[in-house]
């Protein structure tokens, strides 16, 4: 699972054209997707429902890392309401990051 994941991780970085310092979130979306989506190796079933019987059927709400995307922001009644940035997680709230 370690190569796999790592695989999946310097694709990603790759294929969004990001350093390697971005590779936590990077592993972060990896994790997410493999839990989500089906396997060969357990009989086409994705993981989280194998572990805890929940339905994963959030797919229709998955990103491609590193794609365009906007974050809300509110200052004042007549400023900007969103600002452009990339897809990086699904964390509500990512400090530290200047998009």
């Amino acid at each position: 699972m370690n190569r796999t994941l790592l695989e999946k991780v310097r694709y990603m970085l790759s294929n969004a054209g990001l350093s390697k310092s971005f590779w936590a979130e990077a592993l972060s979306y990896a994790c997410h997707l493999i839990n989500r989506l089906p396997s060969s190796a357990i009989k086409s079933k994705a993981l989280l429902k194998v572990w805890s019987e929940n339905i994963a059927q959030d797919c229709d709400s998955l990103q491609i890392f590193g794609c365009l995307a906007y974050y809300h922001i509110k200052k004042d009644k007549l400023g900007l309401r969103a600002r452009k940035g990339l897809f990086m997680c699904f964390k509500k709230d990512v400090k530290g990051y200047k998009f």
